[in-house]
Formats: C-alpha cells, sequence, structure tokens
C-alpha cells in the first residue's frame, strides 16, 4: 500500500484570533489601492486604512501591486446587525475574482496552504478590534476582494497578510541592479527578481496549521492530504482514528501519491450544516449534507488540465453533527458498562436492564432491583435488555477486537447465555412473559424472538473468537429450534407476514379496522 495520509477537511476556511510566529520576522503586506462598488474593479483609489462595506458599496477590489503570500488577517472596528458575513477572494490575476472559484484550486499547495482561493469570515461584536487570521495561508495573489454577503455593514480597521516570504516594496534595496535602454527590459529584470523574491523559502517560514494538545487531539484544518515524507515506505497496515467535524466536513485519502501530490482515492464527510454554524455561500452541490463523497485525481474539483473525477457520492443513513457533543462509543466505556453490569447478575446468570446504570447517587445492592428477592424465582424487569446487549457485544467485538476482555469475562458472558437458553419453553419459542416487563412487547413474541436468534448467533461467533467451540455449536443449535418455531408457529401465511405472538395472529401495520373487526 502506498502512504496514507489524512487530512480534516473543514469547508469553508474558519477564522482564529492569533497572530503567526514569523510576524516579526517578515512582517505584512498592505495594499496599495482600493476601489469599492458592486464588482471588481482596477480602478483604485491610494489605500490608506480603513474601509466600509454596507448595501451601496458591498465589495472592495484590493490591490497589492505586486505578488504577494501569507496569512490573511482582518479587524473590523465595527459591525452593523451582525453577524457580518464576508466572502474572501484571492486571484493572481484580475480577471479571476469575476469567477466561482477565482483562480483555484490549486492544485500543487500543501496541506499547510489554501488550496482554495475563496474563503468566508464571519464577524460579530465579539470580534470588533480583535486580528482575526484565516487559519490557512493564501500562497501567491495580487488581487483581493472582499463582498458583504449578510449583515448591514461592517468597517475594517485593517486588512492585510502575514508575510510567509520577505516583504520588499522598493527593488532598488535589492543587492543585485539591472538597467538598459530599454524600459521593458528593465521591468522584466524586475518581475524576475519579484517571482524570485516570492519562490525563494526560507526554512521554517511557512505557517503551521495543525494544532495539538493532550487532551483534545490534533486539529487539523485543510483543503489538502497532509501527506508526510516519512510514510513514503509503509507496508499493509491498519490505522484507526476518530474525527470530530469542527464545521463543514472531514477528509482523508488513501494510497496518495507523495511526490505527485495526486491521484489516490480522496474521501469526504460532509456534514449537516447546521443553520447556526454554516454560511450563507456554502457550495452544497459539490458536497450535499450528509453525504460521503468518493473521488480520485487531484481534489474533488477540475483546475484547467489536472482532472479529478467524482466515483460516487452517497447518502449517509444518520446525521452528520458538527461537533458531536460526546461520544459513547468508545471501547472503554463499553468495557466499563459490562464491567458494571457483572455485579448485577443475578445467580441464574440475567444480567440487570437499564435501572441500576440510572442511578446518579451511590449505587444500592443488587437485591434493590430483583423481584421476589430471596426466592428461587427472583427476576429483574426488562429480560430482553440482555439480548440487546449481548448484540452489542458481537459488534464491539467486530469493531475492536476485544479479545482479551471477552475471555477475561467469558464466565460471566456463557452464564448470561445459559439463562437465555433457559428461556426456551415447551413450543421451541423463547418466552420472557413471567419477567412482567419487556420492552420489546409481547414476552414470547416475534420482536424477543428474532432478537434472540440474532443474539445466539451473534454470540456463537463470539464464542469462536475466544476458542469456545462447544458453546458456538450449541447455540447455534438453539438458534436453529428458535427459528424454526417462529416460521411454525408465528407466520400468517394467508396475510404473508409474521404475528406478534401466538396469541394474537393479527399482523402488525394492517388498517385498524381490518385488525379489531
Amino acid at each position: 500500500m502506498r502512504s496514507f495520509g489524512v487530512a480534516m477537511v473543514l469547508a469553508p476556511a474558519l477564522a482564529t484570533v492569533c497572530l503567526a510566529d514569523n510576524l516579526d520576522k517578515y512582517g505584512v503586506f498592505t495594499p496599495k489601492k482600493i476601489a469599492l462598488g458592486s464588482a471588481p474593479s482596477m480602478d483604485g483609489q491610494s489605500y490608506s486604512g480603513g474601509f466600509t462595506l454596507n448595501a451601496d458599496k458591498p465589495l472592495a477590489t484590493l490591490d497589492y501591486d505586486y505578488e504577494v503570500a501569507g496569512l490573511p488577517y482582518f479587524m473590523v472596528s465595527s459591525v452593523a446587525n451582525g453577524p457580518v458575513e464576508v466572502e474572501i477572494k484571492y486571484a493572481e490575476q484580475f480577471p479571476a475574482l469575476s469567477l466561482n472559484y477565482s483562480d483555484g484550486p490549486s492544485q500543487f499547495t500543501t496541506s499547510i496552504a489554501n488550496s482554495r482561493r475563496v474563503e468566508t469570515h464571519r464577524f460579530t461584536e465579539n470580534e470588533v478590534g480583535a486580528t482575526i487570521t484565516s487559519m490557512l495561508s493564501q500562497p501567491g495573489e495580487r488581487w483581493q476582494t472582499l463582498r458583504l454577503l449578510s449583515g448591514d455593514s461592517v468597517t475594517f480597521e485593517k486588512v492585510g497578510l502575514q508575510a510567509s516570504v520577505e516583504v520588499i516594496d522598493d527593488l532598488t534595496t535589492l543587492p543585485g541592479k539591472f538597467s538598459s535602454s530599454n524600459s521593458k527590459y528593465d521591468e522584466i529584470w524586475k518581475l524576475g527578481a519579484r517571482a524570485v523574491t516570492a519562490a525563494c523559502l526560507d526554512a521554517g517560514s511557512q505557517i503551521p496549521s495543525w494544532r495539538s494538545d493532550a487532551e483534545n487531539g490534533t486539529f487539523v484544518p485543510g483543503t489538502r492530504p497532509g501527506i508526510s515524507y516519512r510514510t513514503w515506505n509503509l507496508t499493509n497496515y491498519v490505522l484507526n482514528f476518530e474525527s470530530q467535524i469542527i464545521r463543514g466536513g472531514a477528509g482523508y485519502t488513501i494510497a496518495y501519491d507523495l511526490t505527485g501530490n495526486r491521484d489516490g482515492v480522496q474521501i469526504h464527510l460532509a456534514s449537516e450544516y447546521p443553520s447556526d454554524t454554516t454560511y450563507s455561500n456554502v457550495n452544497t452541490t459539490l458536497f450535499p449534507a450528509s453525504t460521503a463523497t468518493l473521488a480520485y485525481g487531484y481534489d474533488f474539483a477540475n483546475a484547467t488540465s489536472m482532472t479529478s473525477y467524482i466515483l460516487g457520492q452517497y447518502n449517509v443513513p444518520f446525521s452528520v453533527k458538527e461537533p458531536p457533543g460526546v461520544a459513547n462509543s468508545k471501547p472503554e466505556q463499553i468495557t466499563g458498562t459490562w464491567t458494571f453490569l457483572f455485579e448485577y447478575q443475578d445467580v441464574n446468570g440475567q444480567l440487570a436492564g437499564f435501572v441500576p446504570i440510572s442511578y446518579l447517587s451511590s449505587m444500592p445492592t443488587p437485591e434493590a432491583f430483583l423481584y421476589n428477592v430471596g426466592k428461587p424465582n427472583a427476576y429483574y424487569n426488562f429480560p430482553d435488555y440482555v439480548i440487546l446487549g449481548l448484540i452489542g457485544l458481537e459488534s464491539y467485538m467486530d469493531y475492536f477486537d476485544g479479545v482479551a476482555f471477552v475471555q477475561a469475562h467469558w464466565e460471566e458472558f456463557t452464564h448470561a447465555m445459559t439463562w437465555l437458553v433457559s428461556c426456551q419453553g415447551s413450543n421451541g419459542l423463547i418466552d420472557l412473559s413471567k419477567y412482567v416487563v419487556v420492552f420489546l412487547g409481547s414476552g414470547a413474541g416475534m420482536a424477543v424472538n428474532a432478537a434472540a436468534v440474532q443474539c445466539l448467533n451473534g454470540m456463537a461467533r463470539v464464542a469462536r473468537a475466544v476458542g469456545d467451540w462447544e458453546s458456538a455449536d450449541a447455540w447455534i443449535e438453539t438458534a436453529t429450534s428458535v427459528k424454526a418455531a417462529i416460521n411454525e408457529l408465528l407466520w400468517n401465511d394467508t396475510l404473508g407476514n409474521y404475528a406478534v405472538d401466538v396469541k394474537t395472529q393479527e399482523v402488525p401495520g394492517l388498517p385498524r379496522h381490518e385488525r379489531y373487526k
């Protein structure tokens, strides 16, 4: 397998309040001209600082006069009817400012730079007076537009780029000189000098984008796969990771070309785009809400001759939250719950349902939840919760391969299965009727028995994984007999469906007058 790169794609780019580490080293690029109006314009006036975007003049065109690069920054002094959203475009050539994607996507940028040339920022009263920067730096540009999307107005006090290349406003300060009798040749030389100053990068000059801490993990903003040269010679391996979408979506790539910055299968999971965090100009055509998109090539969008291919786009069977507040599927949470439940296992093998774990105070003893405590027929209500929990154990083994934990508690698990098998009645069906309160409905009904078959077959797989073939064979045999009883006693051939239970042969889902006439 070729190198595997992981990139959390946050679209559109996020803003943060911070200062670049190399601000003191390189300084900033500031615009040289500005034009206010309703469309991009080259007819700019000298830029002297603050300007306002409003309904009359919703767009500002900034001209830096030459090629610049760095981390975009903004400082606002007032916001009217906020939050105010502002769309920013970056371009090397002026005509690109009129295109949806400007002159992007820039397919050869690294993961620390923004391959997208359009981003959006949201400003509120909380941001007034603070320096707001983009999360990712912009590669070379001369032109920039700011367009008001929402709100009444916003006044910018400062706009520019925290430089990631050397700031040289006056080329005459360079040690090299060129002059000739032809002014065009002189301008060509200056153009070359500009190109060199923008293309030659000092070590450590590019602004890092990833942030890590022990509690929250690694925050990975980006629009390109984050590939490391240290992964070029990896062999086949399995990578497990969790990601939390902050805004827009999350993505990663497999078998990405380390040197060519292309190919590989790229995967993007789009969030549900909640209204309170989603910008008004998000492109939901490229990534519809709660979908998974697969692509091959450079990107998900084409750029000139660098073709990308959409392999498929699929709805996911749930709403993709951003960000999820809690995680309840960590292996230690699952094993911790089982360890807790083992303390409430009855002598017959039955485990307690949800009642004990719902207590917030110190836990009472198991006897507090048993009915007919001290008698041979003592029991917990919600016995079908044991069935559902053991079905979940099979999923735990599939996802986390938790053989060590299951082996350590195999006695408790087999004890629970012994209880379940003992509930099989003389007619072959699992019968939980004596437990009074059953979550899935009728104690000897279709739902309970279908779940029991799934549980028995699933636990047989678990038994094989821990080497208990005798139990596996016995549980499969029981599952087969329960399934036979279901088909014999609960199937209604006339109606073509299963009955609720043996005593209730009406089929759920038929019109009421048909069921109860």
